[in-house]
């Protein structure tokens, strides 16, 4: 999909505002867990 992490990031806060109300984390909060968790579905 040739996505970068801040697309994700954003696409991330899109689906789960719920979660990060929860656990009052920001989208950047996120991010960093996105990417690598993105690199391991990518290959």
């Amino acid at each position: 999909m040739n996505l970068t992490p801040a697309d994700v990031g954003e696409e991330m806060a899109d689906f789960m505002p719920e979660i990060y109300h929860r656990m009052n984390l920001t989208p950047a909060d996120v991010r960093p867990y996105m990417s690598e968790s993105m690199c391991l579905t990518q290959k």
